[in-house]
């Protein structure tokens, strides 16, 4: 009997994966009664190249998981990042922690998810933590070794992150880290503020500038998707640095020559399509041409940014026959890199970076994180695919149902209208099949609330049988008269009564529509004709990617349009559900509402297959339960022998699909009434005349207990992990000398007190590492801290000996703090601008379950994280003595704070505003919890013993009238208690500074 897995989603998606469903040798998930526990290790198989040993060996994942090869170098970086984080961060400039901090603040309900946090922390890492440690050190000399042996020297990183976890967020946050840090020291070599991306094609282009370019007219623009506020990558301190980012993004081919004659006459032609005019014979750019006209004359390095890089390398050495479009984008990255023209790594993304022309497909070896499909399958950031459990016949296998194009008789499968009908009767079952799924499906009361209707995806092996399965499903016209289509009249483009639908339901792709060189021919170019004669008809005003309208832009580009604005209601894709293409699904469409897929080709790599298949993975919404918990989605997928599906998951019914869209965005004839702003503050400090922390030695060295450094040698000196070629890499630098040791432990005891006294004085670092330092020494002098047997090998930096040493002295020595009823002494940090307002939100489109429509907010619409949330956000509006307040949600307001050693920024719930008899207002800060964990504590008390304090002790912040905070920890109908006891509380807190609420 076979277990139905009701729900696959096992892990939290902002969340380290911490259980893994184990899969069976072909790959469907089996134990359905339970996950196995931990992470599931990196893993793939690394081609074979003479002279270089890679780190792959086979291992067991668990017990039913069968043999993998590790990804070893892949699995030493996740611990090493995991530790250099659980640190601190050490090795990092200010600018970068503030961006940790900022980025890896979890929240259940948003932020950045786990795949994208773990790829820019590795990319961080990798730049300003590794070369200070051995075990970095150690990847860095095993990259150099596979960079030479792959890519003739070119530096290569790739970021493995499965389709729809979120790559472009990781790009956008790859460029803010490094032109914030280039911003704040440009002569620092490690950073830049000058990119180029470069894609595969128009579509992937086209997709990465609506989501990265944020330039016009020299302004943040305010539709860019990931490099505005509303994503929040960037804290307040550093929008600035946005107007600051040199930018561009191009397809590969822009870097072929081209026909420098012809741009006399026309744009120029690209290599192949030489023509001559007048007699004038046609001359190409040379490469320094191509390169100033992609990148102009600025002659500093650029960082590569590489999306679907798997189309750019030099082929398998082991196996090196790539094509030409592979070798033509890495020729530009060589050439690139002849003229010192890349600025560190080349950073590789790729849902499945391999050698896609080798037997196999083999990995490429310079993978430095991994976030693979099954891990994004197990925290539910992708649809789960699976093959459908109803409608196909009892006798078909999975074998069978995996792979429809091997099971079809018809000869050298060429099919016409009448073959699907009458011969190819496996095809015919499947596609009645998936439909009968696809309609249910979208007559479910579910998908009734959706704006556009689910895709079906039919991918075909060649134009011709493509056009064959068109007027098949989508109906033709013979010359005698119109025929509907024969799968099912919800995808026929004719109606019942023979008269064309309006909007076409199905429509057919010919080519890669991405190739700017491509033309169609022949039928195919009739086929793509008409169909974007239609839409020319249907919306003359609509705009390409290339900003040319419908009425006078070709053929191809209007139905790549269409293509691309599937599931996007009022576009011109919105009303198709049927796409049969040959080879446009194969990557970069960035459509979310496919649902099932149809396959009618061979697949003759498990790449291939995921590829394909990966056109259905983009989720349609991604909100989380109150758990933290995303629902599952999942996609059907008949004819494509991928290892990945399996039967029985899911149950019963369709999923639960996302709440309705609707809009938010701020009313400007609500800004006088309901208006508020808030304080920007970046941080804080004690006013001069505060008082500080004072340390003082023992009063008698000889009561207090020895503290002895380790014996044992190992604990002195460690020795990294073998490299590629197996030999052991030299060992750490000698243990520190006596006066190193004294210094790490003062250091890192400075450090402790920075973390655990700020609340109580002021913590002058510089001032107290002098007196720690020489309490140290007192020690040692004393025969109190001691090294081993042999006194001068003490431990070095790269132990945990002198943080333990840091520890005894702490609890050695006495602290001198200012008296408790002391003053406030704490001063605000300011950032520009000095007041944030809603100016900073971007209307956007959200289905957040939870949300209340406003009467005294400025914003329309309050969007919150659980029914409690919104339960005070319609309390607010009903309070009689709360005139206007706003929900804080991609307003970009924070509170900075310290947590686990970490700068960090919280960001509250609402603001609410109160009326006082003397004119003034009340603003009180309001944060909802059920239940306060220590990170809440924390917050709580850094808001109520610095930040109010900062901002009531500010003339500008608190001239019309005080803050406070209130902690809602009931039910919110009692929030009006909550509100006295913020009054009161603002009451305390505005005392000493002369104010009277």
């Amino acid at each position: 009997m076979t277990t139905t897995i009701a729900n696959p989603i096992i892990n939290k998606p902002r969340e380290a994966p911490t259980r893994h469903w184990a899969r069976s040798s072909r790959q469907s998930i089996v134990g359905a009664d339970r996950p196995e526990p931990g992470r599931l290790p990196a893993h793939g198989r690394l081609p074979a190249v003479a002279g270089l040993t890679l780190r792959n060996q086979p291992a067991v994942l668990a017990t039913r998981a069968g043999a993998v090869n590790l990804l070893d170098m892949v699995n030493d970086i996740r611990a090493a990042v995991a530790d250099w984080q659980q640190a601190g961060c050490p090795h990092t400039t200010r600018v970068t922690r503030d961006l940790i901090s900022h980025w890896t603040e979890l929240h259940p309900h948003r932020g950045l998810y786990f795949a994208q946090r773990e790829a820019i922390l590795t990319a961080i890492w990798l730049t300003e933590a590794a070369p200070h440690t051995h075990a970095g050190r150690a990847v860095i000399a095993e990259l150099d070794a596979v960079n030479r042996a792959f890519n003739d020297g070119v530096p290569r990183v790739c970021h493995q992150m499965a389709t729809g976890t979120g790559k472009t967020a990781v790009m956008a946050a790859l460029i803010l880290w490094q032109t914030c840090n280039h911003r704040a020291d440009p002569d620092d070599p490690r950073f830049t503020n000058r990119f180029l991306a470069i894609t595969p094609g128009i579509t992937v282009r086209d997709r990465l500038e609506n989501g990265l370019q944020y330039r016009k007219h020299g302004l943040a623009d305010e539709l860019t998707e990931y490099l505005n506020p509303n994503l929040n990558l960037t804290p307040n301190a550093y929008l600035d640095d946005l107007r600051r980012i040199h930018f561009r993004t191009v397809n590969y081919h822009q870097f072929l020559p081209q026909d420098l004659s012809g741009q006399l006459f026309a744009n120029g032609h690209s290599v192949g399509r030489v023509k001559t005019f007048a007699g004038l014979q046609s001359q190409l750019e040379t490469p320094e041409q191509i390169i100033a006209r992609v990148l102009g004359h600025d002659p500093r390095p650029v960082m590569i940014i590489n999306d679907e890089a798997h189309h750019c390398h030099r082929g398998d050495p082991a196996n090196p026959k790539p094509n030409a479009e592979e070798t033509r984008w890495f020729n530009a990255l060589r050439r690139l890199q002849e003229r010192q023209l890349i600025h560190g790594y080349v950073r590789d993304l790729s849902a499945t970076p391999s050698f896609i022309s080798a037997r196999n497909s083999p990995l490429f070896p310079w993978i430095i994180s991994q976030y693979s499909l099954q891990e994004a399958e197990d925290a539910g950031i992708v649809k789960i695919m699976r093959l459908p459990s109803a409608g196909l016949p009892s006798d078909w296998s999975d074998d069978k149902a995996k792979n429809i194009y091997a099971h079809t008789p018809t000869p050298e499968r060429k099919l016409t209208r009448e073959d699907v009908d009458r011969n190819s009767r496996d095809l015919k079952t499947a596609l009645a099949a998936m439909y009968d799924d696809w309609n249910d499906l979208r007559r479910s009361e579910e998908w009734r609330r959706q704006p556009t209707p689910p895709v079906v995806a039919i991918v075909a092996n060649s134009v011709a049988n493509a056009n064959s399965l068109y007027d098949y499903i989508a109906g033709w016209d013979d010359g005698e008269g119109r025929h509907q289509g024969q799968v099912g009249d919800e995808l026929s483009n004719i109606d019942p009564a023979l008269q064309p639908y309006r909007h076409p339901r199905t429509i057919v792709v010919h080519t890669r529509l991405d190739n700017p060189n491509a033309d169609e021919t022949g039928e195919a170019k009739n086929y793509l004709n008409r169909q974007a004669d239609i839409y020319r008809e249907l919306y003359p005003d609509s705009r390409t990617a290339d900003n040319i309208p419908f009425r006078n832009a070709p053929d191809k580009d209007i139905i790549r349009t269409a293509l691309n604005t599937m599931g996007k209601p009022g576009q011109p894709g919105a009303m198709v559900r049927c796409v049969i293409s040959v080879g446009m699904l194969t990557e970069g469409w960035d459509t979310r509402t496919v649902t099932h897929i149809v396959g009618f080709r061979q697949f003759g790599t498990q790449l291939l297959c995921e590829q394909v298949s990966g056109r259905a993975l983009r989720r349609v919404a991604h909100d989380t339960d109150d758990d933290g918990y995303l629902h599952p989605e999942y996609a059907d997928i008949l004819g494509i022998p991928f290892a990945n599906l399996g039967r029985n998951i899911g149950g019963p019914g369709p999923p639960i699909p996302p709440s309705p869209h609707y809009t938010v965005h701020a009313l400007p004839d609500r800004r006088r009434t309901f208006g508020i702003r808030w304080p920007n503050i970046a941080g804080y400090r004690r006013r001069d005349d505060a008082g500080n922390l004072a340390v003082r030695p023992p009063a008698d060295w000889n009561a207090v207990d020895a503290h002895v450094a380790p014996e044992h040698s190992d604990a002195l000196v460690s020795t990294a992990p073998q490299s590629q070629a197996g030999a052991v890499n030299e060992l750490d630098p000698q243990p520190a000398t006596r006066q190193e040791f004294a210094f790490l432990v003062a250091k890192h005891a400075v450090d402790r007190l920075a973390e655990t006294e700020a609340g109580n004085a002021a913590v002058g670092r510089r001032r107290l590492f002098h007196s720690l330092l020489t309490i140290v020494k007192e020690a040692m002098d004393a025969g109190r801290l001691t090294g081993p047997g042999d006194a001068r090998r003490w431990p070095n930096r790269n132990t945990e000996e002198p943080r333990q040493a840091a520890l005894w002295l702490l609890q050695a020595i006495g602290l001198d703090t200012p008296p408790a009823d002391a003053a406030p002494a704490i001063v605000a940090v300011t950032a520009e601008p000095l007041w944030l307002t809603t100016a900073r939100l971007v209307e956007y489109k959200s289905n957040r379950r939870y949300h209340h429509p406003t009467a005294k907010s400025e914003v329309n619409i309050a969007v919150c994280d659980s029914d409690w949330e919104a339960q005070v956000a319609a309390a607010l509006d009903e309070h009689p003595g709360v005139s206007r307040w706003i929900r804080n949600e991609r307003l970009g307001w924070t509170i900075p704070y310290r947590w686990d050693g970490m700068n960090r920024q919280y960001e509250p719930d609402f603001i609410a505003v109160a009326p006082l008899e003397d004119g003034r207002e009340l603003r009180i800060v309001v944060e909802v919890k059920g239940q306060e964990y220590p990170a809440d504590a924390e917050k709580r008390r850094w808001t109520e013993e610095y930040w109010l304090p900062a901002v009531n002790s500010h003339p500008e912040f608190s001239k019309n009238g005080p803050w406070a905070y209130t902690f809602v920890d009931r039910e919110p109908l009692n929030l009006m208690t909550n509100l006295t006891t913020g009054r009161a509380i603002a009451e305390a807190n505005a005392a000493p500074y002369g104010i009277t609420v």
